[in-house]
């Protein structure tokens, strides 16, 4: 019976120092550490996210040039979406304007303030209750 050495066990010093120290932690605790080599799983994973939504972005455009023969047809429909965003989806005319900060949906200051009016005090999309207080002016900057 020789010596075991660490690499043949399955649990190192350091991590059975760790374990006695942080056995009540969370891990969600024990991520936070500052530690240098210690980051966050959570955080690579939504960054590559970002990164694979930016170019799948990227992939849907080229496909459209291609697709469309010309960048101005492609522009054209990018604007028409853009401004298809910007408008009141209650009204259907004006430009969004107003939010309620209940539930975070964005209308036109006219549509929020008819429904609030006409005891309609509710959200157009999800039906959540509003009151006076609950919508605002909302100012988007060009």
């Amino acid at each position: 019976m020789g010596k075991v050495s660490e690499e043949d066990t399955p649990w190192s010093s350091s991590m059975v120092v760790t374990s006695m120290f942080c056995k009540d932690a969370a891990i969600s605790e024990l991520w936070s550490l500052d530690a240098p080599q210690i980051t966050d799983p959570g955080e690579k994973k939504t960054q590559k996210e970002e990164e694979i939504a930016q170019l799948r972005r990227k992939t849907e455009r080229m496909k459209k040039i291609e697709l469309a023969g010309t960048l101005d047809e492609v522009m054209m429909e990018e604007i028409r979406e853009y401004k298809e965003t910007l408008t009141c989806p209650s009204c259907k005319v004006k430009r969004k304007d107003a939010v309620l900060t209940k539930c975070f949906h964005v209308f036109c200051w006219d549509c929020l303030r008819t429904r609030y009016e006409t005891r309609q005090r509710k959200c157009p999309k999800c039906n959540a209750a509003f009151g006076a207080n609950d919508y605002h002016r909302l100012y988007l900057s060009t």
